[in-house]
C-alpha cells in the first residue's frame, strides 16, 4: 500500500525503489505521482436498485468539501450509455466551503428491463475529478394480483361470515397498497381489515379478510376497490344473500301432481341448508299424520347427524301406496336448538293405472289456492271438462273432514270458490275434490 499526503498544492513525484538480493533485477525504481489540493470532494455512489420500467425514482446527491480551502465545481457530467436515463434536477455546479455541501436531485427512468448504469463526473476549478457510480436496472412493473370476486351466499340475518382475500405482488419492484374503500348500496354489509399503506416486496402477498353481516334480509352487492401507488385500482366484485331464516327446507310439498301405480312407489327429497357460521345438527326426523304408513324416510339412515356451516344437505322420503287413493302426511325436523322446522306435507296419490282412477288427467283439475299461507281467506279454483258430480272437502292432517268446499252436480267449465280462515286453526290442511270418483287433492296453510 501506498499512502499520499500532500503537503502542498499541485503536482508532486516521487520514485519508489525496490531492492533486494538479486543483484541482476534490483534495484527497480516504480514512479509515483499525485497532486495535491486544498479542496476535496466527497460524493457517496448512488443506487437506484429496481425501478419499473416507464416509472421514476429519484435520489438525492449530496456533494461535501472535506479539504482545507474552498472548492469550486465548474463542470458536471453524467457520463455512460444510459445517461439519456437520468435527469439532474437542481444544481450541481458552485463553490463549497470547508465541511459544506451541497444537494441535488437526480432522476432514474428506465425505459425497458436490465441494468442501466453510469458514472457522474465533477470537475473543479482546480482541475481535479471525481467519479462517482450510479446503478440502477429497469425491471417488470409491480403487479397486484387480487380475486375478481367475492361471493358470501346465504347467510343468516346478523350473523357474520368472512372470506379470505389474498394480495400478491406478481411484478419485479415493490408496490404499496395506499387506498382501500367499499363502495355498496346502503345499508353497507360488508366490511374488511385491511390496513394500509401496505408494501408488498416482489413475490410477497399479505391476506385480508372481507365480512358479511346483515341486520335485514335481502340480496346485497358491492365493490372492494384496491388502490396502488402507481394509482392503479383493482376492483373485487362482492355478494351475499341473507336470509332471516337461518336454517332452510325446501320444497314444501312432496308427491304432489305425481301420480304413482300402485305397486310402484316414488321418492322426493327435502333440501336442507344451514345459513349460519356455525354447524347444527338434526336431531330427529318422523313423519306423522292419517297415512304417515304410506310414506318413510330412506335417508339419511340414522340420526342425530351434522350440517356445516354454510352447508347442505337432503333427506329423501319414500312414497309406497298401501291402496289406490290420496294418502295425507307431514314430516317433521328437529334441529339441536329445539327448533322445528315448519312442516313439509307429504301429498301422494295412487291409482291403478298411473294416472287418476275413472278419468283422464283431462277430465277436471284442482288448482292450488292462492295466497297460500293465508291469514284470512284464500281463493282456488277447479275446472271440470264436462258435466259432473263434484265433491270438494277441506281435511285436517289427520284426515278429519273440517269444511264441505262445495258439493253438487256441476257444469263443465271454471268453478271458484273462497276459503275463510274463521274458525280454522293455524296449521297445514288439504283440499280433496272429488269428481264421478276421481279425486286430486292439494295443500293449504293457515297462518295466525
Amino acid at each position: 500500500t501506498v499512502v499520499f499526503n500532500p503537503n502542498q498544492t499541485g503536482a508532486m513525484a516521487a520514485n519508489l525503489r525496490l531492492s533486494g538480493t538479486n543483484a541482476s533485477a534490483l534495484p527497480i525504481d516504480v514512479p509515483v505521482v499525485g497532486n495535491g489540493v486544498k479542496g476535496a470532494l466527497q460524493v457517496a455512489a448512488v443506487t437506484f436498485g429496481r425501478v419499473a420500467v416507464n416509472t421514476c425514482d429519484t435520489k438525492t446527491v449530496s456533494v461535501m468539501n472535506n479539504g482545507t480551502d474552498p472548492v469550486t465545481i465548474s463542470r458536471f457530467q453524467v457520463i455512460g450509455s444510459n445517461a439519456g436515463l437520468y435527469t439532474v434536477i437542481g444544481q450541481p455546479l458552485g463553490t463549497l466551503d470547508v465541511n459544506h455541501a451541497l444537494t441535488f436531485d437526480l432522476r432514474f427512468c428506465p425505459a425497458d428491463i436490465g441494468a442501466k448504469d453510469v458514472a457522474m463526473r465533477f470537475i473543479t476549478t482546480d482541475g481535479d475529478t471525481t467519479l462517482v457510480n450510479v446503478s440502477g436496472s429497469g425491471a417488470n412493473p409491480g403487479n397486484l394480483q387480487v380475486a375478481q370476486s367475492v361471493n358470501f351466499g346465504i347467510v343468516a340475518i346478523q350473523q357474520s361470515l368472512q372470506k379470505s382475500v389474498t394480495a400478491q405482488n406478481t411484478g419485479d419492484v415493490p408496490i404499496t397498497i395506499t387506498d382501500v374503500s367499499i363502495v355498496a348500496q346502503a345499508p353497507n354489509p360488508f366490511t374488511t381489515d385491511l390496513a394500509v399503506p401496505v408494501t408488498l416486496q416482489p413475490g410477497a402477498s399479505t391476506t385480508f379478510t372481507v365480512t358479511f353481516n346483515s341486520a335485514i334480509g335481502g340480496d346485497f352487492t358491492g365493490t372492494l376497490n384496491v388502490k396502488t401507488d402507481d394509482n392503479i385500482v383493482n376492483a373485487i366484485a362482492l355478494a351475499g344473500s341473507a336470509t332471516v331464516d337461518p336454517f332452510a327446507a325446501a320444497p314444501n310439498t312432496l308427491f304432489e301432481d305425481q301420480p304413482v301405480q300402485l305397486g310402484n312407489h316414488l321418492q322426493g327429497t327435502v333440501y336442507l341448508r344451514n345459513f349460519t357460521k356455525n354447524p347444527r345438527t338434526v336431531v330427529n326426523i318422523w313423519i306423522a299424520g292419517r297415512d304417515a304408513n304410506a310414506f318413510r324416510v330412506v335417508y339419511p339412515f340414522t340420526w342425530p347427524y351434522v350440517i356445516d356451516a354454510q352447508s347442505g344437505d337432503s333427506i329423501i322420503v319414500q312414497f309406497t301406496p298401501p291402496h289406490p287413493g290420496v294418502f295425507f302426511a307431514q314430516l317433521f325436523i328437529a334441529l339441536d336448538n329445539g327448533d322445528t322446522l315448519q312442516p313439509r306435507a307429504l301429498n301422494g296419490t295412487a291409482t291403478v293405472s298411473g294416472v287418476a282412477d275413472g278419468a283422464t288427467p283431462a277430465t277436471f283439475s284442482l288448482g292450488q289456492n292462492f295466497p297460500n299461507p293465508f291469514a284470512a281467506s284464500t281463493a282456488l279454483q277447479y275446472t271440470l271438462a264436462a258435466r259432473g258430480d263434484v265433491s270438494l272437502v277441506l281435511y285436517d292432517v289427520m284426515g278429519r273432514a273440517v269444511r264441505t268446499l262445495d258439493a253438487g252436480i256441476r257444469e263443465a267449465g271454471v268453478h271458484p270458490v273462497t276459503v275463510d280462515a274463521t274458525g280454522l286453526n293455524a296449521g297445514l290442511y288439504y283440499y280433496e275434490l272429488r269428481v264421478n270418483g276421481a279425486t286430486q287433492a292439494r295443500v293449504m296453510q293457515v297462518v295466525k
